[in-house]
């Protein structure tokens, strides 16, 4: 099957507003709502966390 690779990130702008943990969240529950609960779909999703100073600023 296919492997998804989820990237989740703040930009720079929600980092100043030390909004980084609430924007990931989110991000993360819309991923979990598209997903569902099963467990064999979620063995094929890989989550990236790239912050905004890792990727230039």
């Amino acid at each position: 099957g296919m492997t998804v690779i989820f990237c989740t990130g703040e930009t720079l702008d929600e980092r100043k507003a030390n909004n980084t943990m609430e924007v990931n969240i989110a991000q993360l529950e819309a991923l979990k709502k598209e997903i569902g609960e099963s467990k064999k779909l979620w063995e094929n999703v890989v989550i990236a966390y790239e912050p905004v100073w890792s990727i230039g600023t």
